[in-house]
C-alpha cells in the first residue's frame, strides 16, 4: 500500500459526500432479497466478512491447556495472574477486527431529486441511512508512513480504511445494509481481498469549479446502463 491509499483511511466527510456523485450499479449486480429467511442470511454474511478483520498471532497452549489458565501470585496467594507462555505453546494466526469497527453510520436528510444533502435545508426532506465502509490497512507496507516510536508491531500497524466504492444509503438500516452486502460481494472475494477483473467505471469530470456541473463518460446502452462498462449512469 502507499501513502496515497493511505489517506482513504481518513473518517469521512458530510461535506465530501455531498459533494461525491452517488455510487451506481452494475448491471451484473443482483436484486436485493426480500425473502426474510435470505435476508436474514445476507445480513449474517456481511458480518462476518473477513473484509472487516485483520490477521494478528497469539501464542496458543498446548491441547487440553487454557488460554487464560491461572496461577497465584507469588506472595500473594489470594490473588491471581493469568500464566505466561511456555514450552508446548505454538503461533497461530487468528483474524482481528468487527464490521462494527469498518462501517460508519450517518444519519441524514437528503434533496429527493438527487439524494444529496443540499445548500437549501428546506429541500432536504428525505430522511436516509447513509454506510461507509473498507478493510485494513497495514501502514507499516507503506514506506512514507511515519512509524510509531518503538516501530511498528501486529497491533499498532492496522489502519481502518474508506473505500468509496461500498459507498450506499437506503431510507432504512435494513435496505443499506443489503445494499452494502451486494457491494461487497461484487467487489471482494470471501477472503476479504480486491476481487480481480472488476469492471472499471467510465470517467466523467466536473464542468466547473464548484462541482455542481458534472459530465458523465457513460454511453447509455438505451436501459439506464453504460453500454461501455455497465455501470448505471447516475
Amino acid at each position: 500500500m502507499t501513502s496515497a491509499d493511505a489517506l482513504r483511511s481518513n473518517p469521512p466527510s458530510r461535506t465530501r459526500r455531498k459533494l461525491e456523485r452517488p455510487m451506481s450499479l452494475h448491471r451484473t449486480m443482483p436484486t436485493l432479497p426480500s425473502d426474510p429467511a435470505a435476508v436474514k442470511a445476507e445480513i449474517r454474511w456481511i458480518q462476518e466478512h473477513r473484509l472487516w478483520t485483520h490477521p494478528v498471532t497469539i501464542k496458543v497452549p498446548p491441547e487440553g491447556q487454557s488460554l487464560f489458565q491461572t496461577r497465584p501470585v507469588p506472595g500473594n496467594p489470594s490473588l491471581h495472574e493469568v500464566v505466561p507462555p511456555g514450552p508446548g505453546w505454538h503461533d497461530e494466526v487468528i483474524h482481528d477486527g468487527s464490521m462494527l469497527e469498518c462501517v460508519d453510520v450517518d444519519i441524514v436528510y437528503v434533496n429527493p431529486a438527487n439524494r444529496r444533502i443540499d445548500d437549501d435545508d428546506s429541500l432536504n426532506t428525505q430522511f436516509e441511512v447513509w454506510l461507509e465502509g473498507g478493510g485494513w490497512l497495514d501502514l507499516s507496507e507503506d514506506a512514507n508512513a511515519p512509524g510509531p516510536e518503538g516501530g511498528w508491531n501486529q497491533y499498532n500497524k492496522w489502519c481502518r480504511c474508506h473505500d468509496p466504492d461500498l459507498d450506499c444509503g437506503a431510507p432504512t438500516l435494513l435496505e443499506a445494509l443489503l445494499k452494502l452486502a451486494r457491494l461487497v460481494r461484487f467487489y471482494y472475494s470471501d477472503d476479504g481481498t480486491h476481487r480481480k477483473n472488476v469492471p472499471e467505471r467510465c470517467q466523467g469530470r466536473f464542468l466547473d469549479e464548484d462541482l455542481k456541473q458534472w459530465q458523465s463518460g457513460h454511453s447509455d446502452a438505451g436501459d439506464g446502463f453504460c453500454a461501455l462498462c455497465g455501470y448505471e449512469i447516475v
